[in-house]
């Protein structure tokens, strides 16, 4: 387009001549002005999409959106494609824009360690925090909290009732007769007590009440195991959960047909113990409080203080003291007996099952350990208010 001529550029000679002057720069301008507003429809249907362009539109400007929808990448790879597949093909790349890259969720949706369900952690540094996490309320969670909390009591208490605690505490291991449960009668009792009694915890359990102790432990875990695999949601790890469980019902089944191993039963089952301040600290400190902070009523402070001390001090006997004392038993000491040389076989399968909970044991007090030294590293461990 030419460029217009500005009138402030034009110096007429004569009056004339600014007149003839004047009437073609006016038919210049009105000139102009349709070229202009040719150019300008042709530039604003140039960008209007096909779908919606105006049939008085020029057919340059119809060419150029042709030209620029043939060239679009999404024509490209779509020309010559049904409809049906068109539309599967946009229905995926919108499925890919939603959906994150698989590298992320990988590294966001990791499976979560067991010690993070009951301890503060610090995401960033892995570090133990003060108190135990937060919890909302969830029915699901909470009914099958205090399921286990009123449960775990009867099974803990008969489990103590098996016992010769005067013999268990203060030794004694050549007072009186060994009255397994079971009937190992007949034969020379004298020589028979005195090679149980080289065998530790055999010497001390009496297996009094070991009938009503086994069925109400075997029913806990059928129950329990029913009520995760319908309410996966009341747990945070039901398959673990689900696994533990049916594990530790294929153990029951040993010591109930060798009536000389019972006493496995009852040293085993003592972690329950453990197991109900672990779920007492989630329910009775709903808030997080740390055991040693200050500024809490004195009725918390006692409860929690008291159920975290218990804790810990259980934790330690059983899980890291206890467990692989008695896998130690069972491999050396049992092996060497004369009297399971019989049912030494299955002995050794309990072995092999009591090695999977050591293992799990140490795995969960090295990552509740490295925690802790992660928050000894930062300086906290010297505070009062850090607490355990």
């Amino acid at each position: 387009m030419p460029p217009l001529k500005s009138s402030s550029m034009m110096v007429p000679n004569t009056h004339d001549e600014q007149e003839e002057e004047g009437i073609t720069s006016t038919s210049s301008s009105a000139s102009t002005t349709a070229k202009d507003n040719e150019n300008h429809t042709i530039s604003t249907s140039t960008i209007i999409p096909v779908a919606v362009m105006p049939d008085s539109s020029s057919s340059s400007s119809s060419a150029t959106a042709t030209t620029a929808t043939a060239t679009s990448p999404t024509t490209r790879s779509t020309r010559g494609m049904s409809p049906t597949r068109k539309g599967t093909l946009r229905l995926r790349r919108r499925i890919r824009s939603r959906s994150a890259p698989a590298v992320y969720n990988r590294k966001n949706n990791h499976r979560r360690r067991l010690v993070e369900q009951h301890f503060k952690i610090d995401k960033e540094s892995k570090a133990l925090l003060p108190g135990v996490p937060v919890h909302d309320d969830d029915l699901a969670r909470d009914l099958h909290d205090f399921f286990n909390l009123i449960i775990l009591v009867p099974i803990v208490v008969l489990n103590v009732l098996n016992w010769d605690w005067e013999k268990l505490l203060f030794g004694g291991r050549n007072r009186g007769t060994n009255s397994m449960n079971g009937g190992m009668g007949g034969g020379d009792l004298g020589n028979h007590n005195n090679d149980l009694a080289e065998i530790p915890f055999s010497y001390a359990w009496t297996g009094e009440y070991y009938t009503l102790f086994f069925w109400s432990t075997v029913a806990y875990f059928i129950i329990d195991l029913a009520w995760v695999c319908i309410i996966p949601k009341c747990v945070k790890s039901p398959s673990t959960i689900v696994q533990h469980h049916l594990a530790v019902l294929f153990y029951l089944i040993l010591p109930h047909f060798t009536p000389r191993a019972r006493f496995l039963m009852g040293v085993c089952m003592s972690v329950e113990l453990n197991t109900w301040f672990l779920i007492a600290r989630r329910v009775f400190n709903k808030q997080g409080f740390s055991p040693w902070k200050l500024d809490i009523p004195y009725f918390v402070s006692v409860r929690v203080k008291l159920i975290s001390i218990l804790f810990y001090i259980t934790w330690i006997t059983i899980r890291c003291g206890i467990y692989p004392y008695l896998l130690y038993v069972m491999i050396f000491t049992i092996h060497r007996s004369k009297e399971y040389q019989d049912i030494l076989h299955i002995i050794k399968i309990g072995a092999m099952m009591q090695f999977i909970f050591v293992c799990l044991n140490a795995k969960w007090s090295l990552d509740l350990l490295n925690s802790k030294i992660r928050q000894w590293k930062k300086g906290n461990g010297t505070k009062i208010e850090s607490g355990l």
